[in-house]
């Protein structure tokens, strides 16, 4: 049982991951935009 909680964990804690860093890139993207 643990491991499947570990596993979830480490599943969600990817794809949040992965959506702060799609964040950063497109908020940084907009923020160099308006900057330059």
């Amino acid at each position: 049982m643990k491991d499947t909680l570990l596993d979830t964990l480490i599943r969600n804690s990817f794809c949040v991951m992965g959506f702060v860093i799609c964040f950063f890139f497109y908020f940084g993207s907009h923020v160099v935009h308006y900057q330059f």
